[in-house]
């Protein structure tokens, strides 16, 4: 599950990443163990690890495109 965290008001992503692979917003295909959190600016939309977070400072400029990754099986215990 994908929710935004500097949004207005929260949200979760209406896309759903699916499969064992994503593609990163360096175009690069990486195993889903990596995904950190999602882009979803129209410029370079895709996975990001926490090094791209960091590297772009998302958090820091509290960038309303960013989506962090929640796994649900860790929220619901299975």
């Amino acid at each position: 599950m994908l929710i935004s965290v500097y949004a207005d008001s929260p949200n979760v992503l209406a896309i759903e990443l699916r499969g064992i692979n994503y593609r990163y917003i360096n175009g690069r295909i990486k195993n889903k163990k990596f995904c950190a959190g999602y882009c979803d600016c129209s410029l370079h939309s895709g996975a990001l690890t926490e090094k791209m977070i960091r590297q772009h400072q998302c958090n820091e400029k509290e960038c309303s495109r960013l989506y962090h990754f929640i796994d649900e099986a860790k929220i619901w215990g299975s």
